[in-house]
C-alpha cells in the first residue's frame, strides 16, 4: 500500500491527525497478520486460502508473497502447478527482498523465506526446468534453459551438452559453413579447437588430393583464411624455388605476391643475390627491387632483423622493452599489442592506431577497433560503423559500412544501409550491382539473394543461376544444394538435377560422397543419387556431426551403438560403443559413462576412465575427473594431475592452468611458474606474457627464464 503522511497544522484538526495515524498502523498491522496467515496455510497446506492471501498481499509485501507463492506454484502436489508461475513469483521475490524492512525480514524468517531460502528455491525451480530441457535434449531447449537459469546448479551440464549437441549437429553436416557458424555461435565450446580442425582439414584435402601445382594454387585461390594455407603455400614455394636460383625466386616474388611464404621468397631471393655479402650488393637489390616487401628489413637489418619487442607496463601506461627488459620505447600509450607485420597495435582514451618499431604514427588513434592486417589492409571501426584502411594509413573506404566482408579474397562484399554489393580490397566498387544478402566468393563464385530468392554469381557480377530458389549452400565447386519446401536436393552449376529435393538433409559431397537422411534412415549418395554401399544406417542424434567421412572414415550407429566404417562401407571399428568421438589419429569413445581413447586401429590407448576427453594437438588431451581438469599424453601418462578448474593450450607443450584463484604456467609436466598470476597469454610462439598486480613479465620458453622490464623511462 503506498501511503502519503498529511500534515495538519490547524490545532482544532489534531484529532482528525490522530486517527489517520491510527488507521495507518492498523492498516500496517493487518497486511503483517495476513503474511502470517498465509505462511500457517502453506504449512497446512491448504493452497487455496495461502494463493489467495498471497496474491493479495503481492502489492504490499511482494518478497514474502512472492517466496510464498513460487512455492505454491513449484510443488505438483496442488492444483496450482506452474513452473513458469513459479519462476516469475521467485523473481519478484529476490528482486525485492533487498527494499524488505529488516524488522519484516525478522519477523518472518521462521517461515523459511530468507535471502538463503529464496535462492535455494530459485535452483530447486531451475533443476526442475533442467529436467525439462534435459528429457528433450535439443540444443533450443538447453539454450533456452541456460538464458533463464545462470543461477543453476546444473549451469555447465547444461552447457556442455547444449555445445555438445549442437556440434554433433555440425559434424554431422561437414560443412565448412556449418563449421563456422558453430565457431561464430559458441566461442568458448569445447568442441571449438576440434570444430576449427574439422572445418580446415575438409578444405585441404578436397582441392590437394593430386597433388599438383596447380591443385594447391587453387586451394589458397578458394581458401585463403585456411591455417592449412600455409602447407598449400609451402607446397607452391617448393614446386617453383625447387631449383634454388635467382631466375626461380624471382618468379616466386613477381607471380605469387599472397603466398604465405613471399616474405621467406623475398628473404631468400635476397640471401641468394647476396652471394657477394656486402653493402654495395644490398643497396643494389634495393635498386633494382624498391618494391620488395623486405625492404625495410633490408635497411634496418643489423639493428631490427633478429630482435624482439615485448609490452610492458609501468604504472598506468605501456612501452616496449627488448627480452634483456630494456627500454626500447618509453610507456606512452594506455595499450600496446603484439608487433604484425613490423607495426604495433597501440591504444589512446580507449582509441586504437598503429606504430611502427620506431614508434612513428603509421594509423592515428582515432578507431574504436583495428583489426588484424590482410592484404596491406585494416578493417576499422569508427561509432559502431566500418571502414577499410591501408598500412600507410590511407582510408579506402570510411566508416559508413554496417558490414565488411574477408578482405583476403580479391572481390570483398560490403554492406551499406542494408544494400550489399561487392568492391575490391582497394574499397573500388566493380560494378552497380546490389542484393539483398551476399556472401563470400568461393571458387570465384558467390551465393547472393534477390527479392527473389537465392542465386550464384561469377566474379562479373554474372548471374550462373538465377535467384528463385528458397535456400542454396555448396556441396562442392559445381555442385550446390537447393530446397523445396524444406526437402533438400542438388543441382550443378549448368541447373541439372543431381537429386530430387526429397531428402531432409544433404551433406557437402567428401570424395564424391554425401551423407544424405531420408525419413529415420542414413545413407551416403554419390552424384547419381545411387546409394554407395547398398546399406543404410540409423539416424542417430549427432549424425551430422559424426556421420560424414572424415579421413576415409564416418561413424555410424545401430541400435544405439557407435562404430566406424571406411568408403567401402566397412566396419572398422565394431558397432558397440556408447559414444564415439571425431578424430583424425585418436579416436575418444565412451563405455559405461566414462571417456577413453582409441587408436585408429581400434587399440586402446586410453581406458575409460574419465569424465570427459578433449583432444589437444594430437598430442595431449585435457580430461575431467571429479569435476578437476588435467592432461595426460596419448599413452595416458599423466602430464598436470586433476587438480584444477581450467587448463587452456597455448602452443607445444604450454598449458596454463588455474586452481579458482591465480594462474600458472605448465611447459610439459614441469609447473615453471608459481600459481600467482592473475593472467597468462601467449604473445609470440616462444614468449608468454605474465600479469600480476605489479605488471606485466614474460616467460622466455626457449631460455627457461623470466624477463621483468628494467623501469628506465627517460
Amino acid at each position: 500500500m503506498q501511503t502519503r503522511i498529511i500534515f495538519i497544522l490547524v490545532k482544532k484538526n489534531s484529532f482528525i491527525l490522530f486517527s489517520l495515524l491510527a488507521i495507518l498502523t492498523f492498516s500496517n498491522f493487518a497486511h503483517s497478520s495476513h503474511i502470517k496467515n498465509g505462511f500457517e496455510a502453506l504449512q497446512m497446506k491448504d493452497y487455496f486460502k495461502a494463493k489467495k492471501i498471497m496474491k493479495r498481499q503481492l502489492k504490499y509485501n511482494p518478497s514474502p508473497s512472492g517466496f510464498a507463492l513460487s512455492i505454491i506454484f513449484s510443488r505438483n502436489d496442488n492444483p496450482f502447478f506452474n513452473l513458469d508461475s513459479a519462476y516469475r513469483y521467485i523473481l519478484i521475490s529476490d528482486s525485492t527482498w533487498i527494499t524488505t524492512k529488516e524488522r519484516k525480514k525478522e519477523k518472518w524468517r521462521s517461515y523459511g523465506w530468507s535471502k538463503k531460502g529464496i535462492d535455494s528455491l530459485k535452483r530447486i525451480i531451475s533443476s526442475q526446468f533442467y529436467e525439462i530441457a534435459h528429457a528433450k535434449n535439443t540444443v533450443i531447449d538447453y539454450t533456452s534453459f541456460l538464458t533463464r537459469n545462470p543461477w543453476a546448479l546444473e549451469f555447465e551440464k547444461a552447457l556442455y551438452s547444449r555445445d555438445s549437441l549442437a556440434f554433433h549437429e555440425t559434424v554431422a553436416i561437414n560443412t565448412s559453413s556449418s563449421y563456422k557458424e558453430y565457431m561464430d555461435n559458441y566461442p568458448k565450446s569445447d568442441f571449438f579447437e576440434i570444430a576449427e580442425q574439422n572445418y580446415f582439414h575438409a578444405q585441404f584435402l578436397e582441392s590437394t588430393g593430386e597433388g599438383s601445382l596447380e591443385s594447391y594454387i587453387e586451394f589458397v585461390s578458394n581458401h585463403p583464411d585456411s591455417p592449412l594455407k600455409y602447407e598449400a603455400d609451402s607446397m607452391i614455394f617448393t614446386f617453383v624455388t625447387i631449383s634454388n636460383s635467382l631466375e626461380s625466386f624471382k618468379e616466386f616474388v613477381e607471380n605469387y605476391p599472397t603466398n604465405s611464404l613471399i616474405e621467406r621468397g623475398w628473404e631468400d631471393f635476397y640471401q641468394v643475390y647476396l652471394f657477394d655479402y656486402s653493402k654495395n650488393r644490398m643497396d643494389e637489390f634495393l635498386q633494382l627491387y624498391p618494391l620488395a616487401l623486405n625492404k625495410s628489413q633490408i635497411e634496418n637489418d643489423i639493428r631490427w632483423y633478429d630482435s624482439v619487442m615485448l609490452p610492458y607496463q609501468d604504472e598506468q601506461l605501456f612501452g616496449l622493452m627488448n627480452v634483456e627488459g630494456e627500454t626500447i620505447l618509453n610507456p606512452n600509450y594506455s595499450f600496446i599489442g603484439s608487433i604484425v607485420d613490423g607495426l604495433i597495435l597501440i591504444g589512446e582514451n580507449e582509441k586504437f592506431g598503429l606504430i611502427d618499431r620506431k614508434g612513428r604514427v603509421i594509423i592515428p588513434t582515432e578507431y574504436d577497433a583495428i583489426s588484424s592486417i590482410s592484404n596491406g589492409r585494416f578493417i576499422v571501426e569508427k561509432n559502431e560503423m566500418l571502414g577499410l584502411v591501408d598500412r600507410k594509413g590511407r582510408v579506402l573506404i570510411p566508416c559508413t559500412m554496417d558490414d565488411i566482408g574477408n578482405l583476403k579474397n580479391e572481390l570483398v562484399y560490403v554492406t551499406e544501409n542494408d544494400i550489399y554489393f561487392y568492391t575490391n580490397y582497394n574499397g573500388i566498387k566493380v560494378n552497380d550491382q546490389t542484393y539483398f544478402d551476399a556472401n563470400d566468393f568461393r571458387n570465384n563464385k558467390a551465393i547472393v539473394a534477390s527479392e527473389n530468392g537465392y542465386g550464384v554469381i561469377d566474379k562479373g557480377g554474372d548471374f550462373i543461376l538465377p535467384t528463385e530458389f528458397e535456400q542454396l549452400k555448396w556441396l562442392n565447386d559445381s555442385i550446390i544444394a537447393f530446397s523445396v519446401n524444406n526437402k533438400w536436393g542438388a543441382i550443378t552449376l549448368s541447373k541439372d538435377t543431381l537429386l530430387l529435393p526429397k531428402y531432409t538433409y544433404i551433406d557437402e559431397f567428401i570424395e564424391g560422397v554425401a551423407l544424405a537422411s531420408s525419413n529415420d534412415t542414413l545413407l551416403y549418395l554419390n552424384t547419381l543419387a545411387e546409394s554407395v554401399f547398398g546399406q543404410f544406417f540409423e539416424i542417430f542424434p549427432n549424425y551430422r556431426a559424426k556421420g560424414a567421412f572424415r579421413n576415409g572414415t564416418a561413424i555410424v550407429s545401430r541400435k544405439g551403438k557407435y562404430g566406424r566404417i571406411n568408403n567401402n562401407g566397412d566396419v572398422i571399428t565394431d558397432i558397440e560403443y556408447e559414444n564415439l568421438g571425431a578424430g583424425t589419429r585418436f579416436i575418444p569413445f565412451e563405455e559405461e559413462g566414462y571417456w577413453g581413447v582409441l587408436s585408429l586401429s581400434n587399440k586402446e590407448l586410453i581406458a575409460p576412465e574419465y569424465e570427459r576427453i578433449e583432444m589437444i594437438d594430437e598430442r595431449y588431451a585435457i580430461t575431467t575427473d571429479n569435476d578437476s581438469l588435467g592432461v595426460i599424453n596419448v599413452k595416458g601418462v599423466v602430464v598436470i594431475p586433476n587438480k584444477f578448474q581450467s587448463i587452456d593450450f597455448l602452443s607445444g607443450d604450454c598449458f596454463v592452468v588455474y586452481d579458482g584463484q591465480f594462474y600458472g604456467l605448465y611447459i610439459g609436466s614441469e609447473l615453471v611458474t608459481g600459481l600467482k598470476f592473475l593472467k597468462i597469454e601467449l604473445l609470440y610462439k616462444e614468449f608468454v606474457s605474465l600479469t600480476d598486480g605489479n605488471g606485466i613479465s614474460y616467460y622466455d620458453i626457449n631460455a627457461n627464464k623470466i624477463i621483468k622490464p628494467q623501469i628506465n623511462v627517460e
